[in-house]
């Protein structure tokens, strides 16, 4: 790869707020990490061969089948939307439709009141079950990726944080990013701070945009969790989520009410004040299923001069599905590795340059 020109004045170039970079699940792809159709059909195996030899959670792999029978969604049917339901499912006793029914349907202290309790009951316990193998299967599936490639894809655009500040976001569960960075010695910023010396960190808020490297993690990670007895975020290396004491902290798009709670409400801030001073974007690997996100783009592309460049084998589609073919998007349709090897100098060189 040829060497990134970059040019050695400050005054010939841009603010560097100008960029706004955006990292999806298709960036994940090379290092062996599934993308959101993917990661259920590799789950839908997992539930068939691999719970089958356990009897205690045969149960799993039949509640799973239900629900995408009842689903029926067909071509929709992924990662995020299986959370989604499943997530519905154990919420179930709580939801405003099961108290109506039950207000509605029964009277007084009746046994078919009972029964109906009961069943929701036991679904919501079920499918908190379904929900835990998932995120168990996330983790395996994120915690150790291919960090050669991950090393080829990252490092080149990372190690422009030594000359640029960069201001990564992704929705992205992977801790790829952030070892490669390891891997590297690069320092970056995600809103998290070593708590002495306990091997974990908290979530620090104040720390965003401390570093040359800045990275937004809108949708959590893996290794975040929530500490039930206080409400504190952390970010532990090591998987805890067996402890009853801690909750995973992941999001799906759909999902508008954990927005407005640490550590998202945060985060999604800096995305919409990130997008709002930019002038330009650069999505790799992202097919913006969130509705926040592809909305806030959608009206900032119609700002004249402004430059969403998405790249993606399937570019086109999005730019077609999701921007109304904007000719303020440019569909980059290439593998990422590829593009990331050939054409990555170029595009940063146009970008800050004046």
């Amino acid at each position: 790869m040829n060497k990134l020109l970059i040019p050695k004045s400050p005054r010939n170039l841009k603010p560097e707020n100008d960029l706004v970079i955006i990292i999806g699940a298709g960036a994940s792809v090379p290092m062996g990490i599934p993308a959101m159709k993917g990661f259920t059909k590799e789950f839908e195996k997992h539930c068939d061969y691999v719970l089958s030899k356990d009897n205690a959670k045969e149960l799993i792999k039949y509640n799973l089948r239900y629900l995408k029978k009842v689903a029926n969604l067909d071509r929709y049917w992924d990662l995020e939307e299986l959370l989604l339901r499943v997530r519905e499912l154990k919420n179930a006793e709580n939801s405003s439709i099961t108290k109506l029914y039950r207000k509605f349907s029964f009277r007084g202290n009746s046994m078919p009141k009972d029964k109906f309790d009961q069943k929701i009951s036991s679904m919501a316990e079920e499918y908190s079950e379904l929900e835990g193998e998932l995120l168990r299967f996330i983790r395996e599936k994120c915690i150790r990726p291919d960090i050669e490639k991950g090393m080829k894809i990252y490092s080149n655009l990372l190690k422009l944080s030594k000359n640029f500040n960069l201001r990564i976001f992704t929705t992205n569960y992977d801790p790829i990013i952030e070892n490669v960075c390891d891997k590297l010695n690069i320092s970056y910023a995600d809103g998290f701070m070593p708590k002495g010396n306990t091997g974990y960190f908290t979530w620090t808020p104040q720390s965003l945009n401390s570093e040359k490297l800045n990275l937004f993690k809108l949708h959590g990670s893996i290794t975040w969790y929530k500490d039930s007895s206080n409400g504190r975020i952390i970010k532990f290396p090591i998987d805890i989520s067996d402890r009853k004491d801690v909750q995973s902290v992941i999001i799906y798009p759909t999902e508008y009410k954990e927005l407005f709670k640490p550590p998202f409400n945060r985060l999604y801030f800096e995305f919409s004040k990130s997008i709002f001073n930019s002038t330009n974007c650069l999505a790799i690997g992202h097919s913006f299923r969130d509705p926040y996100m592809r909305e806030l783009l959608f009206e900032k592309i119609k700002q004249d001069g402004y430059k969403l460049t998405i790249v993606d084998p399937i570019a086109k589609s999005i730019r077609r599905q999701k921007f109304d073919n904007s000719r303020n998007v440019v569909a980059e349709c290439m593998k990422i590795e590829d593009w990331v090897e050939n054409n990555l100098d170029d595009y940063f060189s146009r970008i800050f340059k004046k």
